[in-house]
């Protein structure tokens, strides 16, 4: 608050991180959409379920797959941590 603010990641950066988070958050979801949860299950449906399961399963890839594309346009020295 009496620091002056530091340069911070950057736009492409930050969005690269949020992507990354988001797809793992969206992930872990998966895992209680496929337990079936009785509560769940019986207020919409096992049919309905598994077909939100599929589209967010898909979604949360593409995110986590752009997550790593972005960093490394953006940072081409990162590509480094590749090696080895």
């Amino acid at each position: 608050m009496f620091y002056p603010p530091s340069g911070g990641r950057g736009f492409w950066i930050g969005l690269s991180v949020a992507l990354g988070f988001i797809g793992l958050a969206m992930m872990a979801l998966q895992f209680v959409l496929t337990a079936r949860v009785n509560r769940i299950k019986s207020s919409y449906g096992i049919n309905i379920l598994l077909q939100f399961h599929r589209y967010t399963s898909m979604v949360a890839f593409f995110r986590v797959l752009l997550h790593p594309i972005i960093l490394f346009s953006v940072q081409p020295e990162t590509l480094q941590l590749l090696h080895d």
